[in-house]
């Protein structure tokens, strides 16, 4: 009776479509993010969960739709999302039943396969709605510039905003780094020294003795999983250092 109701189960959930592929695990004992959620608003899916506490790489999001009358789900590109964001922002493009699978790393290792509905996995059905004309949209900015200046324990940290702007109408955080920041993936390895930093200058206390080098991003962008770097623009070339 047992093996029925498994082999039942089993087939029912292959049939829908939106099962995972990963192997079989006879115990969890690699890193896997908990407390999974699903918020939508204004047509975007904000997915937060609980970074694993012993997952030292960054976190991969797996996401599927199955449309409206399609019985096939519909594979979207994996997002690597950076450890310490613990959110991931996804626009609704399409109606349909949607799946998350978030996956916990170390270091440059591939991520830990495990499902846990609820923990880690999650799906919903989602719908496009209709949204009213905002009558006070935000200016796009980018980040034009980042120059830091030792100033005896500290570092002043200036920027600015296309071309000129002191004040950022999205939040930004600022990364730390011993190591060159090129890549997003060299994050993982920085510490958040602050989020939702708004205006220039910024003042940052490090350790003395030891030279820093500085990435300063857009959270929304780290979210949505269009960060994009560039030296001398949001990251630092040459890195400070406090006697």
């Amino acid at each position: 009776m047992k093996f029925r109701v498994k082999f039942l189960a089993l087939f029912l959930f292959s049939l829908l479509g939106i099962a995972w592929v990963v192997p079989e695990e006879t115990a969890l004992k690699g890193p896997f993010v908990r407390q999974i959620s699903a918020t939508i608003q204004d047509n975007k899916v904000l997915l937060q969960w609980v970074d694993a506490p012993d997952g030292t790489g960054p976190v991969y999001i797996y996401r599927k739709v199955v449309k409206p009358g399609s019985a096939a789900p519909q594979e979207l590109e994996p997002v690597q999302v950076p450890r310490g964001v613990q959110s991931y922002i996804d626009p609704i493009e399409t109606d349909g039943l949607r799946s998350y699978l978030v996956l916990a790393s170390r270091n440059d290792e591939n991520p830990y396969n495990v499902t846990i509905p609820d923990t880690n996995y999650i799906e919903f059905e989602a719908r496009r709605t209709v949204l009213p004309l905002s009558q006070s949209d935000s200016k796009y900015q980018n980040i034009s510039s980042i120059k830091t200046e030792v100033n005896k324990d500290s570092i002043l940290l200036s920027f600015t905003l296309n071309g000129s702007e002191t004040a950022s109408n999205r939040p930004l955080v600022l990364y730390r780094s011993t190591q060159p920041i090129r890549y997003v993936q060299d994050l993982v390895q920085a510490v958040i020294v602050q989020g939702g930093i708004t205006s220039s200058p910024f003042i940052d206390y490090p350790v003395p003795d030891i030279p820093y080098y500085y990435a300063l991003v857009f959270e929304d962008d780290i979210k949505q999983g269009t960060l994009q770097l560039e030296a001398g623009k949001n990251v630092t070339m040459v890195p400070p250092q406090v006697p």
